[in-house]
């Protein structure tokens, strides 16, 4: 990004009455959204949303909220919206969750007239400055601009209609925000939107992977087998309790400890196989297909990581099979999450 300058637009909704909500986001190179000639504006309950291009960021601003709290708690609902955008388009955003601390000036109009030579602001008023980058909750009446950079070079369009479309589905279901709070489900969709940004088959692949295993609970053997492998762990730890504290037989078995502690969980393979089937069993009629199809992907993963290579295989029609089953369990899970369910 080059020098840093402000923007001279306004940041104010049409009410400007309450609070709006900046909400800046970058999408993957080779990626844009289209038809942004004019910010493409729709509305979600009693809320306007803008959706523009300022300088290489898209933003959306959002009001009019009755305070800033209400316009912070919507920035998980937003990106939980653009998330979906990314399942249905593989449109791949990255923006920034936390808001900034904004501190407005005592003398808007003293404040312009300090800043206008060095910033060369146009205007007489100037309320607060706000990093471009970064989210913001300020007041709708207020003079605003932005700090920004100069724009990024993109090339892949996304109709901004139908993206807002995507995010308007998402904030009609009971609790979008969900999305965020889900510690599994969002680092999974982390691990999804970074698959569109890699360029080689092999990390794309272990990327598709990788949204699978951050999924897939971990799920307990059968209480017989948990029984049996509590009764070894005591019994190495009694063989422990009899060697000098750290000694290399002592750290052996502590090891050994750890190893068959852990055997207490089923195997991965059987964890992704039971999450994709059941993820998918009420809704999708191929749900046991694509749970051997999943198992046979990831032993397929297990290769390409300790071999460094898969022969005889096609990894780009892997990644488009496993791309598939991934975008299905994730729409599923979201579903679910941002449903209460």
């Amino acid at each position: 990004m080059g020098v840093n300058r402000l923007d001279q637009e306004k940041e104010t909704m049409p009410d400007n009455k309450g609070y709006t909500l900046r909400f800046p986001f970058r999408l993957a190179p080779g990626q844009k959204l289209s038809n942004l000639d004019e910010p493409y504006v729709c509305e979600h309950s009693d809320l306007n949303l803008k959706l523009g291009e300022q300088r290489g960021l898209y933003v959306f601003s959002v009001g009019v909220f009755p305070d800033e709290e209400a316009g912070k708690a919507f920035i998980p609902k937003l990106w939980a919206g653009l998330m979906w955008a990314l399942l249905h388009q593989g449109l791949s955003p990255e923006a920034n969750l936390l808001p900034q601390d904004i501190t407005y000036t005592e003398d808007s109009w003293e404040a312009a007239r300090n800043v206008s030579k060095s910033l060369r602001l146009k205007g007489e008023k100037l309320d607060v400055i706000l990093n471009g980058s970064l989210p913001a909750v300020y007041g709708s009446d207020k003079d605003v601009r932005v700090l920004t950079g100069h724009p990024v070079s993109l090339s892949l369009g996304f109709p901004a209609d139908k993206t807002s479309a995507f995010i308007s589905e998402v904030l009609a279901l009971p609790h979008p925000e969900c999305i965020v709070t889900n510690g599994k489900l969002k680092v999974a969709l982390d691990l999804y939107n970074a698959f569109f940004r890699e360029t080689s088959a092999n990390a794309r692949f272990l990327s598709l992977n990788m949204v699978i295993e951050a999924l897939a609970p971990s799920d307990l053997k059968h209480k017989c087998v948990a029984e049996a492998i509590d009764r070894w762990v005591a019994e190495a730890k009694k063989l422990q309790g009899a060697v000098q504290t750290d000694s290399e037989e002592w750290h052996a078995y502590d090891s050994l400890i750890r190893e068959i502690g852990f055997r207490k969980e089923k195997s991965i393979r059987s964890s992704i196989r039971n999450l994709v089937l059941s993820t998918l069993r009420a809704s999708d009629p191929d749900a046991v297909d694509l749970s051997r199809q999943a198992v046979q992907l990831y032993d397929l993963r297990s290769r390409l990581v300790h071999d460094g290579h898969v022969q005889g295989e096609d990894l780009g029609q892997a990644v488009t099979k496993m791309r598939e089953i991934v975008f299905r369990v994730l729409r599923a899970s979201f579903i679910q999450v941002a449903s209460g369910e």
